[in-house]
């Protein structure tokens, strides 16, 4: 498992002017944003301190790579992060690299050769291709491209940013850099614009709890996701509940498709009861058994399971990619995306903040336990579980009249804060034992949690689930508060 102090290599690989080192420049820059500086091995500097004297034959070539490759590999080692950006033609020689190196992510910017000869100013493609320039790779010399690279970018349909942000989606899904909170959900002009884009893609319909799994996405709330897992993540989390990176995440959030929708690629509007609800931008389509998947989140094949029947309902393959998401028009009082609960937490001037979630009416035990929290805490964010839960629960309405008369009459106003999940609790991963937990962890109020599956589910995957992956979490005790204990008013 990486940590985000680890360090790496970005191998940047692809033909002279496909943008290497325009991607390497930029990545610097948001690598350095986020507390991880890095080394561009690529240049003036690379051609005067390794790779002077060295000529384009295969053996100089090799060499040139060899020589890249251990300074980037010292860096790697030492906790630092390379990146590099030589074209480094020869699959073999990046291959022995890779064998070599802790952390190796190769990125293969692809560029046609007709659009790399458009883009030459200085016409050293065409003189190549006249036979003025010999051994030009590309033209003259072979450029082998990578078979599994892990991000693939391209340069004619991608723009810069759009190539940084595929490679840095690859890093905070690896854990090697951490991935900040962002709240994606599209409002006002950008909203609308988006929409009227929507209603000329291809569309595709999805049920209540994929179209409310694309509004969690967008609001942050399964940070660090930015979008539907991809077969490497879905096993990953089917087999250990965690990330391939290793980040906690004890239920699959992928779209399903049937087979014929596994053929589906690019960017795909999603639509639920006739309205757009996001944009998919499609960039991997896998089988995703759901037997598999059944026995080791739920712990059960039996489709009275209400989780193991909506799984069978749906497809059998899934898609994955980013996701755009839409605001849903007609969000209550107490709809609060996560950004928003921590507007609310800035403007009470809270230090610290304890959530308390159930689908429940609060309980005696659960009232000692929020006043417990209050002597300790700064505030109190109560979070109940609203929508479609159990068919024998006491219905969402008078839950959350039980909990408006706590919030108005009996909790001070100034330490307390209540929110819902702003979408339905329909969505994957509001519905199953440990998500509750797990989405309030998501919205960082300071909770000590278990992400954990119910031991019955961890233990039907004993066989394939590394030792300790399916153990519950133990957090840290939270300290005590070094000012005196405030008293709750009645």
């Amino acid at each position: 498992m990486s940590d985000d102090r680890s360090g790496f290599v970005v191998w940047l690989t692809g033909l002279s002017g496909a943008g290497k080192s325009t991607i390497a420049s930029l990545l610097q820059a948001e690598l350095a944003e986020r507390g991880r500086p890095a080394e561009v091995l690529d240049g003036d500097e690379v051609r005067t301190n390794l790779s002077k004297g060295l000529g384009f034959s295969k053996e100089d070539r090799d060499t040139n790579i060899r020589r890249i490759g251990y300074v980037a590999r010292l860096l790697a080692r030492n906790g630092g992060v390379a990146i590099t950006a030589a074209i480094s033609p020869y699959r073999e020689i990046r291959d022995e690299i890779r064998a070599q190196t802790p952390n190796f992510v190769e990125v293969f910017v692809r560029c046609s050769l007709d659009e790399l000869v458009r883009r030459d100013v200085k016409g050293l493609y065409r003189r190549a291709i006249a036979g003025e320039i010999p051994n030009f790779t590309g033209v003259s010399d072979p450029y082998e491209e990578p078979l599994r690279p892990e991000v693939m970018v391209d340069s004619e349909r991608q723009t810069p940013a759009e190539s940084v942000a595929a490679v840095v989606r690859h890093l905070e899904r690896r854990g090697l850099v951490r991935t900040p909170f962002r709240d994606r959900l599209l409002r006002g002009d950008e909203q609308a614009a988006a929409q009227a884009e929507a209603r000329v893609l291809p569309r595709l319909g999805v049920d209540a709890r994929t179209a409310a799994d694309v509004f969690m996405l967008g609001s942050g709330a399964l940070t660090p996701l930015d979008g539907f897992l991809g077969a490497e993540d879905y096993r990953s989390v089917v087999e250990t509940a965690r990330l391939a990176g290793g980040s906690p995440l004890g239920v699959p959030v992928v779209l399903r498709v049937d087979a014929a929708g596994a053929a589906t690629r690019g960017r795909v509007a999603l639509y639920h009861e006739g309205r757009p609800v996001g944009v998919l931008d499609v960039e991997e389509a896998f089988e995703a058994p759901a037997d598999q998947e059944a026995e080791c989140v739920y712990g059960t094949p039996d489709d009275a399971h209400p989780g193991v029947a909506a799984l069978r309902q749906a497809g059998t393959h899934a898609l994955a990619g980013p996701v755009t998401a839409f605001t849903p028009d007609g969000l209550g009082q107490y709809d609060l995306t996560p950004r928003q609960v921590r507007e609310a937490r800035a403007q009470r001037g809270w230090r610290t903040m304890v959530g308390f979630q159930t689908r429940n009416p609060v309980h005696r035990a659960h009232e000692y336990l929020q006043k417990v929290a209050l002597e300790n805490i700064d505030g109190l964010l109560l979070h109940p579980l609203i929508g479609e839960t159990k068919s024998d629960d006491i219905p969402a309405e008078t839950r959350m009249r039980c909990y408006e008369v706590l919030l108005r009459d009996y909790y001070p106003a100034e330490r307390t804060c209540g929110a819902t999940t702003a979408a339905p609790t329909s969505s994957s991963v509001a519905t199953t034992p440990g998500w509750a937990v797990t989405t309030t962890r998501m919205l960082r109020i300071g909770s000590s949690t278990s992400t954990s599956r119910p031991s019955w589910a961890s233990r039907s995957c004993a066989s394939s689930t590394p030792s300790g992956a399916g153990s519950a979490t133990t957090w840290p005790r939270r300290a005590r508060a070094r000012t005196p204990p405030r008293t709750v008013r009645r």
